[in-house]
């Protein structure tokens, strides 16, 4: 619903494009738009997870089931509360998202991703510097996501979980605690980004 939230992802996508990864980008206002087949899709990009509050509950679970891939993100006014939905689309996903809490950190101060809990090889070597660093990523504000000890591939140094991944049946289901924002991160503009969601886009089970 607003180009400010998709302009980072837009250019990354681009970008593997122009690298040779030849994908076929499509953008959309609604899962119920009646030009969408799902099952088409490797990999679908929410920009703000009460997009998906009207979408019926069987055309996210059969997309999911045929190995579809969701990566629910905050948008730029995204509230906590719009992350409830998250516990409604299956009965696999753990922890409780009606109760978590939107971090906003004033002045200069801002948090550090914990390296330590990464969960994931080949994003712990992407974040991880030789200087022992966290390739100075910072993040002004999340939402911090029930923690999970199986499920929460990133943690801040306060502890707050900012990515989850859920395997329901042949899909994935990955959620992020932040908007694609500079008012949120400094991340779109890092050189990791990229990568982070080359990641995203080519995960599968």
């Amino acid at each position: 619903n607003s180009q400010k939230e998709l302009f980072y992802i837009q250019a990354s996508m681009k970008a593997l494009n122009i690298s040779g990864e030849s994908l076929s980008i499509y953008e959309y206002n609604t899962l119920d738009d009646p030009a969408i087949i799902l099952e088409h899709h490797d990999a679908i990009f929410i920009f703000s997870p009460n997009i998906i509050k009207d979408v019926r509950d069987s055309k996210i679970e059969e997309y999911l089931y045929n190995g579809g891939h969701l990566v629910i993100l905050s948008g730029i006014n995204t509230k906590p509360t719009d992350y409830s939905i998250v516990n409604t689309l299956t009965q696999d996903i753990r922890g409780n998202y009606n109760d978590i809490s939107l971090h906003e950190i004033s002045g200069e101060s801002f948090q550090d991703i914990d390296l330590s809990s990464i969960q994931s090889r080949e994003i712990y070597k992407l974040f991880y510097s030789k200087t022992g660093g966290d390739r100075n990523i910072r993040f002004f504000k999340y939402i911090n996501l029930p923690y999970d000890a199986q499920h929460s591939q990133l943690r801040l140094n306060d502890g707050s979980v900012i990515w989850n991944r859920y395997n329901i049946n042949n899909g994935i289901i990955d959620i992020l605690g932040f908007a694609i924002n500079l008012k949120w991160s400094n991340f779109p503009i890092k050189g990791t980004f990229l990568p982070f969601f080359h990641f995203m886009a080519y995960s599968e089970r």
